[in-house]
């Protein structure tokens, strides 16, 4: 709760800055919206709806509004491994370059790879965990671009409801919780054989299992613990980034068998300044191998990923 309110105390204290700078400015709304940052600086969008990489939010902040401009995106995302397919959709507002505010809704859905008492009884015959989640990201100081030796550096948390309350309950797991991070973005001019380099760092502090599909904590263990991401990107041209992504993961809900780390090698695409296409391979490691029906595994899951984006 102390992290909560100092949270809530910084962002309350970002808008009144942001819009006292502004207030004194007559601007119309079209000068407000009018996409003034360069192409790919708002990124694109994680499964968890914050402005970043696939599985990894930076401090950029969504869309590509400036610090006087108003920037937002939308997105949709299909994961296939093959046993199990996953979904995520959502929208962000990008205010002043300074604030974003996020909404998401991921899915993963079961198909038969579990036992029929996870579906037909505790998930109440669904195929299928989903979550909702809200976000904020504050960006703290420096600048991705302009700012010669600081990174951006943003602070932010996503606020996570899982849908199968009974489910997650059930496995000894919370069905809300929240997730805090602090992530570093920095792009790097000329750094690899003349091409620019985008590199982003993160300190998580999350109980969130499966990214909180299968709710937060366990029996033994409901507090917070503190997990590394990490991004980098090579900028092929100013439309075209290939990278690769880590992030670690959780391990305590041991009711349905230790998640893996996630990582994924991507490709992203920015054709104009208002679509971009990603296209991924992702490492998801093992999705709850405890609870497989027989003849089933979930164990060392790989899935193909493509998101898209429209971003002003």
């Amino acid at each position: 709760m102390k992290k909560l309110l100092a949270l809530s105390a910084g962002f309350t204290m970002t808008i009144s800055l942001a819009t006292a700078a502004h207030a004194q400015d007559s601007m119309d709304f079209q000068d407000m919206t009018s996409s003034g940052r360069l192409l790919a600086t708002g990124g694109v969008s994680t499964l968890e709806g914050a402005g970043g990489g696939g599985i990894v939010p930076w401090a950029l902040i969504t869309g590509y509004g400036t610090d006087r401009q108003i920037g937002g995106s939308v997105f949709g995302t299909f994961a296939d491994s093959g046993k199990l397919y996953a979904t995520s959709g959502g929208i962000a507002v990008g205010l002043f370059n300074r604030i974003e505010f996020s909404y998401a809704r991921y899915s993963l859905n079961l198909g038969d790879q579990y036992i029929p008492v996870v579906r037909d009884v505790l998930n109440h015959g669904s195929d299928t965990l989903s979550e909702n989640i809200e976000g904020i990201k504050v960006r703290v100081l420096g600048d991705a671009i302009y700012d010669e030796y600081l990174p951006e550096v943003s602070a932010g948390v996503l606020f996570q409801q899982s849908q199968n309350k009974f489910l997650v309950n059930y496995i000894g797991a919370k069905s809300t919780g929240e997730t805090y991070y602090l992530a570093a973005t920095k792009l790097l001019f000329d750094a690899f054989l003349g091409r620019d380099v985008l590199l982003d760092g993160d300190l998580i502090e999350t109980k969130a299992n499966q990214l909180g599909l299968l709710g937060f904590g366990s029996p033994t263990d409901d507090s917070y613990h503190a997990e590394f991401a990490g991004s980098a990107a090579i900028l092929i041209n100013r439309g075209l980034a290939i990278g690769g992504e880590y992030r670690t993961m959780p391990r305590d809900l041991k009711t349905v068998g230790h998640s893996g780390n996630y990582s994924d090698i991507f490709i992203a695409y920015f054709p104009c300044k208002h679509v971009s296409i990603t296209g991924a391979y992702a490492f998801l490691g093992d999705i709850a191998p405890a609870v497989d029906a027989p003849g089933k595994s979930t164990r060392n899951q790989n899935a193909f990923y493509i998101s898209a984006q429209l971003a002003f």
